[in-house]
């Protein structure tokens, strides 16, 4: 078990961890002369982490970006595509039956499912 993940799956490692102090950092950049209390930084926390839908796509695509980036250099195995209609030979292109007999029973099989 990876040290940066619980018990329940949940990544727990410092880097995303904020606190009042960041905010305050935040904040001396965005306006020299801002003077906040400790209640304004637990504010601005909670607004900004919670139900925020950018926050939220942002980390989503950058673990699309990470898995991309993981199978390209050899970190990630992936199986590689199956037929689409029997299941047990490999085919070139995902989604695809992999001769004339599955093709022709893939195809009837959509067709029955479509009446």
């Amino acid at each position: 078990m990876n040290i940066n993940i619980d018990i329940k799956g949940f990544y727990i490692g410092a880097e995303v961890r904020w606190n009042v102090e960041d905010v305050e950092r935040c904040a001396a950049r965005v306006h020299s002369n801002l003077k906040l209390s400790k209640e304004d930084c637990e504010s601005i926390l909670v607004a900004t982490f919670e139900d925020n839908e950018s926050l939220m796509q942002t980390i989503n695509e950058t673990i699309d970006s990470t898995i991309e980036h993981m199978i390209e250099t050899g970190r990630l195995e992936t199986t590689p595509p199956m037929c689409a209609h029997c299941g047990d030979i490999e085919v070139e292109v995902e989604g695809q039956p992999c001769s004339k007999e599955c093709r022709d029973g893939y195809i009837a099989d959509w067709l029955t499912e479509k009446s």
